[in-house]
């Protein structure tokens, strides 16, 4: 029975990923220069997406919004077979669109356009947080954060520094830096240990720069998306679908060229 289910689960996140690219959600550009805000914060803030995507648009005009999911779920669930055949996919939507540098706000998504590396080696991928380093923005509140890191950054040590140049950029307080870590575990662990851990953090400020980590812990932690703080935003975060922000934020991003402002 076991078994079942997880074969079950992993061919649902299969056509959960397949949907969110389909044509009536995803938005496909053709620009160079993208800037793809992901499925988790896409879907936990429609509206901060878009805010992110102005001020990339502010400094670099050449910048396109690429709304899509980059198929973390069919990596994680679904096994090396379809992990690879859905990389193939990832990549040849990559060429398609002639796409030669991808921005990321996820390092899921980070991580998984570097895995394509092979597949288009002129392919540029940023993280967000290293851009925002030549273009930050000011925190408007000088309280002092811990910090979450998510997943991704716990093996690449190169986020860890992005985010801690951008948090220095933008002056957001992070006391000794990325050694004020939260110490907490993945964002999916229940379990007694993430139990102790989150006792012991609960009075504090948490900040991390990944959507769905926020989403995770809100119920129980005052934890804010860095993006959410620069950009004035609420601190929690929607579990909206994916798919259906994805159709919400075209619609915005239409409504707002139709309207006359410079996207």
């Amino acid at each position: 029975m076991k078994s079942l289910a997880k074969k079950a689960h992993a061919l649902h996140q299969r056509l959960v990923v397949a949907i969110r690219r389909s044509a009536p959600f995803a938005r496909r550009v053709s620009a160079k220069r993208v800037f793809f805000p992901g499925c988790s914060l896409t879907g936990g803030g429609g509206e901060l997406t878009l805010q992110v995507y102005e001020h990339l648009r502010r400094h670099e005009a050449d910048i396109d919004i690429w709304l899509s999911c980059c198929g973390m779920p069919v990596q994680k669930y679904s096994g090396k077979k379809h992990g690879l055949t859905d990389l193939h996919n990832l990549a040849a939507e990559v060429r398609s669109q002639g796409i030669t540098e991808v921005i990321t706000a996820c390092g899921n998504c980070y991580e998984r356009f570097q895995k394509l590396r092979d597949q288009v080696p002129e392919l540029k991928v940023t993280s967000l947080y290293a851009w925002l380093t030549s273009y930050p923005i000011a925190a408007a509140s000088g309280e002092r954060f811990l910090v979450h890191h998510p997943c991704p950054a716990k093996v690449d040590a190169d986020l860890k520094r992005s985010f801690a140049s951008c948090a220095a950029a933008c002056n957001v307080n992070l006391g000794n830096g990325n050694a004020n870590d939260a110490s907490l575990l993945c964002c999916l662990v229940k379990s007694e240990a993430q139990n102790r851990r989150i006792d012991k953090v609960k009075d504090s400020k948490i900040i991390t720069w990944c959507g769905h980590c926020v989403k995770q812990f809100q119920s129980r932690l005052d934890i804010t998306h860095v993006l959410s703080l620069l950009f004035n935003r609420p601190a929690g975060m929607y579990t909206a679908s994916a798919a259906r922000a994805f159709r919400r934020t075209k619609k915005r991003l239409a409504n707002r060229s139709a309207g006359g402002e410079n996207l």
